[in-house]
């Protein structure tokens, strides 16, 4: 499964936002590592005996450092911290810490609703009938069923922004600096900053919600753009855009995630593998 044993190997999909979080962190501070596609953009891949037996919860991303192995993004970013002494992703001070800790423990099931409300079921349409990703074959049942409710609402659009933006007024009001535009008046990015990137500027590009009414979080996402490699990690959701008045279809799904693929495989500090 792993090409180069001395390198970082992260399992994942452009299509994924906590994979592009974990791969966007390591192009920061210049961390070679092998992503590993699995079986190309097939996530059944990540529910195979074979993918099971390195993760048996299944998913991405996943990571394989030598003998360590982690998935879920919050603790793959916090190792990465760790044990490459990234001070100024992670820093030391102890109630910055505990405030970068809070946001990602809440990430999960909070700031996700980004994706599992509004973008996923605009994206997954394209998916119906057991294309990849199919939320009906998820091995997250909890995933599934969330994505499948949304899909199911007469009035998806709606509630769904609906909550989506009680989501975003609690980063507008007490997670964002008022002093500097990241998160907890920090005066850079931290790896809370990375991971509430991931999910929240692609319903903008998708044009399903407008941020124009939270004039923080309109300043923080202009800082965002500043950061190395941006274009590079999130050509997916560039290249995808709007899946609102334009619905997804499986092979503009295929093309943002192949163009996606061949941006990083340019990229010197990554090589691209696929399961054997």
């Amino acid at each position: 499964m792993v090409t180069d044993t001395n390198k970082l190997v992260i399992h994942g999909v452009p299509a994924s936002q906590p994979s592009r979080t974990v791969y966007w962190t390591c192009l920061i501070k210049g961390l070679p590592f092998e992503l590993n596609l699995g079986a190309g953009n097939r996530t059944d891949y990540y529910q195979s005996e074979a993918f099971l037996a390195l993760n048996p919860v299944g998913g991405f991303p996943t990571i394989e450092d030598g003998e360590v192995v982690l998935s879920q993004m919050p603790a793959i970013l916090m190792y990465l911290c760790e044990k490459y002494g990234w001070q100024d992703l992670y820093p030391k001070d102890f109630l910055i810490r505990s405030r970068i800790n809070e946001y990602l423990f809440n990430h999960v099931t909070f700031t996700r609703l980004a994706t599992l409300k509004l973008m996923a079921p605009h994206v997954t349409v394209a998916l119906e009938g057991g294309g990849p990703g199919d939320p009906a074959t998820a091995y997250d049942t909890t995933l599934r069923e969330m994505i499948n409710s949304a899909m199911a609402d007469p009035k998806m659009l709606e509630n769904g922004r609906r909550t989506v933006r009680r989501m975003i007024q609690v980063i507008e009001d007490h997670w964002l600096g008022p002093e500097t535009p990241y998160l907890f008046n920090q005066t850079a990015p931290t790896i809370a900053d990375i991971a509430c990137y991931g999910e929240v500027p692609q319903l903008q590009w998708a044009n399903i919600l407008d941020y124009s009414d939270f004039p923080k979080l309109t300043a923080w996402m202009a800082e965002m753009r500043n950061v190395p490699h941006h274009d590079l990690v999130h050509r997916y959701n560039l290249e995808l855009g709007d899946v609102r008045t334009q619905p997804n279809t499986m092979d503009r799904f295929m093309s943002a995630s192949m163009a996606a693929v061949q941006a990083l495989a340019e990229i010197e500090e990554v090589s691209i593998s696929f399961a054997q």
